[in-house]
């Protein structure tokens, strides 16, 4: 629930060789760019949920601030990002230029006005999937723990662990 006037709501990672582990970054705002994150770094991502925040610009839930100037090579490992908002494009994950950015095992869903902005949809590739992570509260509910029949959830997808910080933590109804 925090909020920036310029850029990096939630957090803003700088310098090189950083990691963010087992993390939920939700209901964050940024006046311009990366909402829940902005990343100056080749950070390690890993088993973060990054949910319901917004960027009035660019990149709601994850901006990487790669390019030429900032050299680097994010990687997300195991992360969920969804249900971001941003004002223009990148709801989900928005890169400033088109760097090295490598995201496996990954659930990026539902993000407005799109998942991805100035990087290839990985989904598909790696054990990265596109599906609704089937929260158990959503809505602003504040939990975000996933359903027994989540994809999230590690009996459900390829890759056998849990995407996210939320572990299961309600039944599942059937679709």
């Amino acid at each position: 629930g925090n909020s920036a006037w310029e850029n990096g709501g939630g957090a803003l990672l700088g310098g090189p060789h950083l990691r963010l582990e087992n993390s939920v970054l939700t209901g964050n705002h940024a006046g311009n760019n990366g909402g829940g994150l902005w990343v100056d770094a080749s950070a390690a991502i890993a088993g973060c949920t990054i949910a319901e925040n917004s960027a009035t610009d660019l990149g709601g839930g994850l901006y990487l601030n790669c390019s030429e100037e900032y050299p680097s090579e994010p990687k997300l490992d195991a992360c969920l990002v969804a249900f971001n908002s941003a004002g223009l494009n990148g709801g989900g994950i928005r890169v400033r230029e088109t760097p090295t950015v490598t995201l496996s095992c990954c659930d990026v869903f539902g993000n407005s006005p799109n998942n991805f902005s100035y990087m290839p949809d990985p989904t598909g590739q790696d054990g990265n999937i596109s599906v609704d992570p089937a929260f158990c509260g959503r809505a602003g509910g504040g939990d975000f723990t996933i359903a027994t029949n989540s994809p999230c959830a590690p009996a459900n997808n390829e890759c056998g662990v849990l995407i996210g910080a939320g572990a299961v933590g309600c039944e599942g109804t059937a679709v």
